[in-house]
């Protein structure tokens, strides 16, 4: 990261660095897939039977079904192969 800054003020910009983060693997999912696969978990959607439904999660988000099954098939699947491939 030093160099690209170096590089870029070489090359007469001016920059200024706000933070920073590590990536880890836990970073492996969105901000919106984590909120919403976070409620999810709190709310009883993984509990079995479950205590929410899609369409009222979908609801509680102001998405639609299909939207809210593709936010969380994509995260589920982000972190199984995650799991998976330690």
């Amino acid at each position: 990261m030093i160099h690209l800054i170096d590089n870029l003020e070489t090359n007469g910009c001016k920059v200024e660095l706000k933070s920073t983060i590590n990536l880890t693997k836990t970073n492996m999912l969105t901000k919106r897939q984590e909120e919403i696969i976070h409620a999810a978990f709190q709310k009883g959607y993984y509990d079995c039977p479950k205590r929410i439904t899609i369409k009222k999660l979908a609801k509680i988000f102001d998405v639609s079904q299909s939207t809210m099954g593709e936010i969380l098939q994509r995260g589920e699947r982000k972190i199984i192969s995650d799991h998976f491939s330690r």
